[in-house]
């Protein structure tokens, strides 16, 4: 943890970032037969999966804390797992632009809010895709205006 946070620190805070979002923090390794050491013991790294984004999140929260202990820390990830509430917000990740998207991220921040994790959002309009038509746009921002993170993000694969 003290490598992550020491990079947290000096990469983003003290260039003035106030905040860390954990993106693309998912824990792949694809070996299945793959081992690691920890909780004193050899383990099957698919085991811990889940433990890998949870540690970073803890990390950059307490990097943060250290660096500037006056000010409330902000963090985003997208990947995480049980326990993430503790420490950040999330979104849906990257979503695509459709009626099909938008019905389904409105059940899943129902069901992680139920879950818990209540500080949640999806990219407003969807991340990758076409250009949402008018109707839809206004829909998703209908909805994105319920959620307590509400990001207008748009991906580089835009057609329109």
């Amino acid at each position: 943890m003290a490598w992550w946070q020491e990079g947290v620190t000096t990469q983003l805070l003290e260039m003035g970032i106030d905040s860390t979002w954990n993106d693309n923090n998912e824990y792949e390794v694809w070996d299945g037969e793959a081992r690691c050491y920890g909780f004193g013991r050899e383990i099957a790294i698919k085991h811990i999966r889940p433990v890998m984004p949870l540690l970073m999140m803890r990390a950059s929260l307490e990097a943060q804390q250290r660096f500037a202990p006056q000010k409330r820390p902000y963090l985003i990830s997208r990947s995480g797992c049980a326990g993430m509430q503790r420490y950040v917000q999330t979104w849906s990740g990257d979503n695509r632009t459709n009626w099909d998207t938008l019905r389904y991220n409105i059940r899943m921040g129902l069901g992680m809010s139920l879950s818990g994790l209540f500080n949640v959002g999806h990219d407003v309009g969807g991340f990758s895709g076409d250009k949402p038509e008018p109707e839809l746009f206004v829909r998703w921002v209908q909805n994105g205006v319920m959620h307590p993170r509400l990001p207008f993000t748009r991906g580089m694969t835009t057609r329109r």
